[in-house]
């Protein structure tokens, strides 16, 4: 024998005890036996057979208290450039993230303030005075319906 089949024949054997250790030793010749060795041998693992369950969470009272925050950051900017001066615009209750509440606005603005409390966020907020010089905005629920959509999407 030459030199090159000696060393195929060589590779052939152990590519075939490869395999067969890998799928078992048949009980016979035919395809099924075949199939039944392969399915024997190899175990597929959760992901093969389809078994994995993953549950995806999205967090829309976030999402909620995000866009509350940015509006109250916007709505206290929006009074500066009006020139009304408020204490602050945040929200007061981190379980209630779709109200905002504004603190230490002047009494003699009030006009002022719902004007540009109105003209911007009326849309999305309702808006209320209350006592000591504050005011409540609180998310309509079709903007927070909106807003839970859209992080949804």
């Amino acid at each position: 024998m030459s030199k090159n089949s000696t060393k195929a024949i060589l590779i052939f054997a152990v590519l075939i005890f490869f395999v067969f250790g890998i799928i078992g030793i048949p009980r016979g010749v035919t395809g099924p036996a075949f199939k039944a060795s392969i399915l024997d041998r190899i175990h597929l693992g959760l992901d093969l057979k389809g078994g994995t369950h993953l549950i995806l969470q999205v967090m829309v009272d976030e999402a909620v208290g995000i866009a509350t925050d940015s509006d109250a950051a916007h709505i206290k900017q929006d009074l500066l450039q009006n020139g009304i001066t408020v204490g602050d615009a945040s929200r007061p209750d981190p379980s209630r993230p779709d109200t905002i509440q504004i603190t230490g606005a002047p009494p003699d603005r009030v006009g002022d303030i719902r004007t540009v409390l109105n003209s911007k966020y009326g849309t999305q907020y309702d808006i209320a005075s209350g006592p000591n010089n504050t005011w409540i905005l609180t998310m309509k629920p079709t903007a927070v319906a909106e807003i839970r959509k859209r992080a949804l999407e």
